[in-house]
Order: C-alpha cells, then structure tokens, then sequence
C-alpha cells in the first residue's frame, strides 16, 4: 500500500476546501480552549484523521492516529518503533511526557514542524514503544503540549499556543487534504507548499504529479507566467516580481505531468540535494546520469536521471551567483520520455539565477 505523506503548510486550506478532498465529515466540534473548530474524519481500521481550524477559518493542525498509510518524507508512520525515528530524523528538539485516560502516558518527541506520540506503558500493551498518533504544525510553534482531557478515545495534544482539547473522531480519508497557498504577490516568493521536500518521481512540496489544473490553481492562485511548448503542452509558472525565483508545473490533457522548483534552496531530495547542489555532489549522492545536455545558448548544464524521475538544471554562466551549482529541479514520472519541457519565453523570465 503506498504511503501517503503528510503535507500541512501555512497559510492553508480552509475546510470548504478539505471537504472538496476528503468529503463531509462524521463530526465537527467547538474547542473552548483555543476557539478552534475541530473537524473528524474515519479512516481505515481504527484510524482516525482530524483538522483544527482556527478563527480565520484556516486549518492550523492535522493529525492522524493509527493508519500506516500516512507516512512523513523520512517514511516514518503510525505503528513505527520510537527508535526509527530517532534513526531516521535525528534527535528530536525536545521530549516531553504527557498522561492520559486510556493511553496511560505517551511520550511526546518534538521535531520542528511535527510531533509524535508514543504510548509509555499503553492498557493495550501492543500499542506501547510505537508511534500512536502524529501531529503536523507550523514548524515554527513551540511544542511542549500539556496534559490533554481525558476521553474514551483520547487523542494526543498539539503545541500548547493552538492546543485542540477534543480528538478527532472518524470518517474516510480517501487522500491528504494538500497546503494551499494564496497567489503570490509581487513582495512574496512563490512556494509550492510544504512540507519542503522533493521526492523524485512523485512531488515538490504540496505539488504531486497526476494533480489537475484546478486543483493547483485553486491552491496557489492564478500562474503569474504560462509556455507553450510545441507538442501541446503548457507550462504554467509562479513566480517573484524578479521572474528569478518560484514555481511551475507542467500540464498535459489537464493533469500535471512536470514539476519545477526554481533558485529556492529550502527544497531537497531525501539525500539532501536541492538547488545550490553541485554536479560533483550529485553525482555522488545518485551516481552517474543517464544522460547530460549542455544547451551553451542558455548556459545551463542538465543531469538526466530519468529512471528516478528528476533532472538537475546546472548554471553554466560564470557571471551569475549561481555559477557551477544546480539552479533548478524538475520532478517528472520514473522512466517518462526524455523531452525538454516548456519553459518561461526569454521576455519573461530571464536568467533564473542571475541578479
């Protein structure tokens, strides 16, 4: 079964725009603590999907307990052993210990943007050691959550600045609501939502491969920059007010069939490549490409490695900032044909890496 990742990015989706995905819910609920309204979905066997929406309408967490399908970038999910994540992420930035009705104590492992929760000393002792339930945020809260009330189904706490006091109850979940992001304005760098991770073959960021259009569009606003190429299909661009930095998507028969992250260096590959990379790390980190194409009109080197699904755009001029590193990733499916997509006209966008 694949795994479905967990996204949530800030400013995100309001809970028309959920339902559009995950259809009505089982349960909505007022949270007194926080003002949040906090809305439940059932997924498969005893999972359970919920959404916090804060005052302004926008979700502000979701959390998922007990479906192995949903996983984080690193592939951690619910029924994972305490020690993977550890191995796979690192030390967290704090733990903490919290005490529940039915759970008995969860230990709480607090990563920036994320947490997980682990049952202790669980009445049911299978679910003790393992990931119970995890909480996706802002990465920018503080997580150190408090105590949560006790009920018959209890689910753990969030960061205690937006802390929900009731769990989310249950309905299904056919896929992850995905980050929305309004349209970008001239003072904003456009970004494909989070969480901030290119997965070859698959996704940037909020952005998957096989989406519609419309359900880009209707995330992230009107594109800012649109190519046609010459077998039909249109590349549709979000980019700054410099044309220098942002986003695009490839679209085919009203799907999207590419993705591009252009000079933003938050996004990386799980081996840590991301824009600024240079070909020798790349090389090392996937070994050699299956085929290189230098374009000297454009200055700009491309490492092919079609049978993972990505290329690396290299910038050849030694007079941009850029110089020598990769100034742009394009995410298409594993084994596709090798063919250069539509990309912004000279009089749109200039040099993405050059000042």
């Amino acid at each position: 079964m694949a795994a479905l990742v967990l996204v949530l990015s800030f400013p995100v989706l309001a809970l028309a725009q959920v339902r559009a995905v995950m259809g009505h819910e089982v349960q909505t609920t007022t949270d007194p603590i926080v003002a949040a309204t906090v809305v439940a979905w059932k997924t498969e066997g005893a999972g359970r999907f919920g959404v916090w929406f804060g005052n302004d309408g926008k979700a502000i967490h979701v959390a998922i307990n007990r479906d192995t399908r949903y996983a984080t970038a690193q592939g951690v999910r619910d029924g994972d052993p305490a020690e993977k994540i550890r191995t796979v992420m690192g030390a967290p930035l704090d733990e903490s210990t919290i005490s529940t009705v039915s759970l008995g104590r969860l230990q709480v492992l607090h990563y920036s943007g994320i947490l997980f929760y682990i049952p202790t000393a669980a009445l049911d002792a299978k679910l003790t050691g393992k990931v119970y339930s995890i909480i996706v945020g802002a990465p920018s809260l503080e997580a150190a959550p408090a105590t949560p009330p006790a009920t018959a189904q209890p689910a753990p706490a969030t960061p205690p600045a937006q802390r929900p006091s009731v769990p989310p109850s249950q309905h299904p979940a056919p896929t992850p609501p995905v980050p929305a992001r309004p349209a970008p304005a001239s003072s904003v760098v456009p970004a494909p939502g989070g969480p901030t991770v290119i997965v070859p073959g698959q996704s940037i960021g909020a952005l998957r491969l096989g989406m519609k259009l419309a359900d880009v569009t209707g995330l992230f606003g009107a594109a800012t920059d649109t190519a046609r190429s010459r077998d039909g299909s249109v590349t549709h661009w979000w980019l700054d007010a410099s044309k220098h930095q942002g986003f695009g998507v490839g679209v085919a028969r009203g799907q999207v069939t590419r993705l591009y992250i252009m000079n933003d260096p938050r996004y990386a590959t799980a081996a840590g490549l991301h824009v600024g990379s240079t070909e020798a790390e790349i090389r090392s980190a996937l070994g050699p490409p299956a085929a290189v194409d230098i374009d000297n009109k454009a200055h700009r080197e491309t490492l092919h490695y079609d049978d993972l699904g990505v290329w690396f755009e290299i910038q050849l001029d030694s007079q941009s900032q850029g110089y020598a590193t990769v100034v742009a990733v394009d995410v298409m499916a594993a084994g596709g044909p090798v063919t250069r997509p539509a990309g912004p006209g000279p009089s749109q966008t200039p040099n993405p890496a050059r000042p």
